[in-house]
C-alpha cells in the first residue's frame, strides 16, 4: 500500500511549475500594509483587524476563489469582550463553619466574562481529563454536577513525553462543564513557562467566545494549590467564587474563508484546508505592535498559496479552502468557532496545514533558554508541531521538503513546558480528530514585542516554507489516500 500511495503523492505535485512559485514582491506588500501603523495593530474586534479582515476577504477574490460562508467571503462570530475588576475577585474557602480568603493576583488568578457569585462544594478530579482512546477517566467515579473541581495542569505522561490535546485548559473547561462542574480551579504546573507581559512584550485583553465555555476557571500558585489539595475527598469543604468586571463589551469578529473546489466529481467533497490568523495585539501606551512575523506573515502566505492554486490552469482533485481566522491571539476563538461551526464537514477535511510566524529565523527567548535545543543557524529551519498526531501527514510534508531543502525539526512536540500544540489554530482541528500540522519558524526576540516589523523577517525562508505548503497541498489534494489521524 505505501508504495502506491508514495506514487500518487509524488505524482500529484507536477503541475506545480517554476510559474507557480511564491512571488516575493507580492508577500512582502501584502505583510507590509498588514503591519501598517493605519492597521494599529490588527486587535481583534478593533477597526484595523475588520480592515485586514476585507483586505484578505479581497485578495481571496481576486484570487478566484468562490465564497463558502452563503455569499460572503466572511464567517462572523461574536464575541465578549470584558475587563476583570481584580480587586473585587474573590475566592475563599468555606469548612467547617470557618472561612478562608484567597488573595486575588497573589494566591489565584484568572477571571470571567460574567458577573458571578457561586458557592458549591469543592471535589478533586485529577487532571479533568477524559480520554477514551487511552482507557483514561478522571471522570469516571465522580459526580461533579453543581460542584467546583479542582484539577491538575497538564496531564499524566511521562516526563519525556510530549503533551497530547487532553491537556489543554480550553479541553479540560469543556470537559468541565460537560460533566455539569460550575466551575475550575486549576493546580499550575510549576514547570510551565509563562509568556507574561513585560513593559515591552504584549498580551491580548481577555475576549470569551459566545455560547462556548460558560464556567469560570481560576489559576491556583503552588501554596493554594496545597493547601486545598489536601481537603482532597473532604465532603465538607465548600467555595465561594465572586467574579465581576469593570467593562463588558459584545462585538462581532471574522474568519476569511474561500473555495477552489475540486476537479475530480469523487474527491471535491473532500476538503485539505490552508489556515493563518490575521490579528494580533493592536496598540497601546503610544506603540503599535505591528506583528509583521506574528502572524502578517502566515497571513500572506495563505494569501499567496490563493492566487497560485487559483491561477494555476490545472486544479487539485480535492478542495482546498482557504481560511484565515480572527481572534487567535485571545485563544484561537476564530478556529474553535470555525470547528464548531465547520463551513466544509469536519468529517471529509483530510489534513490542514497552518501557518504561523513563518518568517523569523528561531532564538531563544527567556522562556525557552535550557528548554529546547536551538542550532546556532536557524536561517534555513522550519518547525513541525502537532504532526505526531498524523505520521501519514508527517510524511507527505518530509517527501516534499526533499525538493525544498528546509530543514524541519519536530522538537516541539516533544516538548512539555513551552505549550507549543496548545498555541495556535491547528490545535482546534486535533481535538476534532482532524489531522493537522503547524509550519512554525519558532519563537524570537521580539515575539509580540513592538520591534516584530518587517525588516527583520527572512523571506528567502519564507519563501520556502510557502513553496513547502503549495506542494505538501497539492500532494494531498491529488492523493487517492488520506493521511490517518492517531
Amino acid at each position: 500500500m505505501m508504495p502506491r500511495c508514495a506514487v500518487a503523492l509524488g505524482a500529484a505535485v507536477l503541475w506545480l511549475s517554476a510559474s507557480d512559485a511564491p512571488r516575493i514582491e507580492r508577500v512582502r506588500a501584502d505583510i507590509k500594509f498588514l503591519s501598517s501603523d493605519a492597521l494599529q495593530g490588527r486587535l481583534s474586534l478593533d477597526r484595523g483587524a475588520d480592515v485586514g479582515a476585507q483586505y484578505i476577504a479581497a485578495e481571496f477574490e481576486k484570487a478566484g476563489l468562490k465564497p463558502v460562508s452563503g455569499d460572503s467571503f466572511m464567517q462572523p462570530f461574536t464575541l465578549v469582550a470584558y475587563r476583570p475588576n481584580l480587586p473585587a475577585e474573590h475566592l475563599e474557602l468555606i469548612r467547617n463553619g470557618e472561612s478562608k480568603a484567597f488573595r486575588p493576583r497573589t494566591d489565584f488568578t484568572g477571571g470571567f466574562v460574567r458577573n458571578v457569585t457561586i458557592q458549591a462544594p469543592l471535589v478533586f478530579a485529577g487532571y479533568g481529563i477524559t480520554a477514551p482512546e487511552y482507557n483514561y477517566d478522571d471522570y469516571s467515579k465522580l459526580d461533579v454536577r453543581g460542584k467546583v473541581v479542582l484539577i491538575l495542569d497538564h496531564e499524566p505522561l511521562a516526563q519525556s513525553a510530549g503533551h497530547n490535546v487532553h491537556g489543554a485548559r480550553s479541553t479540560k473547561l469543556m470537559n468541565a462543564q460537560q460533566h455539569g462542574a460550575v466551575a475550575v480551579l486549576i493546580a499550575n504546573d510549576s514547570r510551565a513557562r509563562t509568556f507574561t507581559a513585560t513593559p515591552a512584550r504584549g498580551t491580548a485583553p481577555p475576549q470569551a467566545l459566545e455560547g462556548w465555555i460558560d464556567i469560570p476557571s481560576l489559576s491556583l500558585n503552588e501554596e493554594a494549590a496545597k493547601e486545598l489539595l489536601a481537603l482532597k475527598g473532604d465532603s465538607k469543604a465548600e467555595i465561594r467564587i465572586v467574579t465581576e468586571n469593570s467593562t463588558v463589551h459584545t462585538g462581532t469578529s471574522y474568519n476569511v474563508a474561500g473555495l477552489l473546489e475540486g476537479s475530480d466529481p469523487l474527491l471535491r467533497q473532500e476538503t485539505i484546508l490552508l489556515t493563518a490568523h490575521y490579528d494580533h495585539l493592536g496598540a497601546r501606551d503610544g506603540a503599535v505592535y505591528p506583528g509583521a512575523n506574528d502572524n502578517a506573515s502566515g497571513t500572506a502566505g495563505v494569501m499567496e498559496l490563493a492566487r497560485i492554486f487559483g491561477s494555476s490552469a490545472v486544479k487539485p482533485k480535492r478542495s482546498l479552502l482557504f481560511v484565515v481566522f480572527g481572534s487567535e491571539e485571545e485563544g484561537m476563538l476564530g478556529s474553535h468557532y470555525y470547528c464548531n461551526h465547520p463551513l466544509r464537514p469536519l468529517a471529509g477535511t483530510r489534513a490542514v496545514i497552518n501557518l504561523d510566524m513563518i518568517a523569523r529565523d528561531e532564538a531563544h527567548i527567556p522562556q525557552s533558554e535550557g528548554v529546547v535545543q536551538i542550532p546556532q543557524d536557524t536561517s534555513n529551519e522550519l518547525n513541525l508541531v502537532g504532526a505526531f498526531y498524523s505520521p501519514d501527514l508527517r510524511k507527505v510534508v518530509e517527501r516534499e521538503n526533499a525538493d525544498v531543502g528546509l530543514l524541519l525539526d519536530t522538537k516541539f512536540d516533544r516538548d512539555r513546558e513551552m505549550n507549543a500544540l496548545f498555541r495556535c489554530d491547528h490545535f482546534p482541528f486535533l481535538v476534532h480528530h482532524v489531522p493537522a500540522v503547524w509550519f512554525f519558524g519558532g519563537w524570537h526576540p521580539g515575539y509580540h514585542e513592538p520591534s516584530d516589523t518587517v525588516d527583520k523577517l527572512n523571506f528567502q525562508k519564507m519563501e520556502k516554507v510557502i513553496r513547502l505548503a503549495a506542494r505538501s497541498a497539492a500532494a494531498l489534494a491529488n492523493s487517492t489516500e488520506s493521511p490517518r489521524f492517531q
